[in-house]
């Protein structure tokens, strides 16, 4: 997994990734998150997150199979530092 979030990390350019994969026999079980943490949302605009999302999981699908099997992927954007409890994000789901 580690080597997942070093080429997100990599490709997007923002050194402060984490990836949650989760596994489970109910669809809500089987997803993947990816967090932007310490992310500078404000000066960027909802569309342009949007697209970012897209692009994320669209690589993580494209380069990664078993993402595919997943029935969804989340991106979040946060201003904040890794927190269980984010207070303030943009949050988007992409359903594959």
């Amino acid at each position: 997994m580690q080597r997942i979030t070093d080429d997100l990390e990599q490709h997007f350019e923002h050194d402060n990734v984490n990836l949650v994969i989760g596994f489970g026999t109910e669809a809500e079980d089987n997803n993947a998150k990816v967090f932007f943490y310490e992310y500078d949302v404000s000066s960027n605009n909802y569309q342009t997150l949007k697209k970012l999302s897209k692009k994320v999981s669209e690589r993580l699908n494209a380069k990664y199979p078993e993402f595919r099997k997943k029935q969804y992927i989340e991106i979040r954007f946060t201003e904040e530092s890794k927190s269980d409890e984010n207070n303030s994000f943009v949050n988007f789901r992409h359903y594959n």
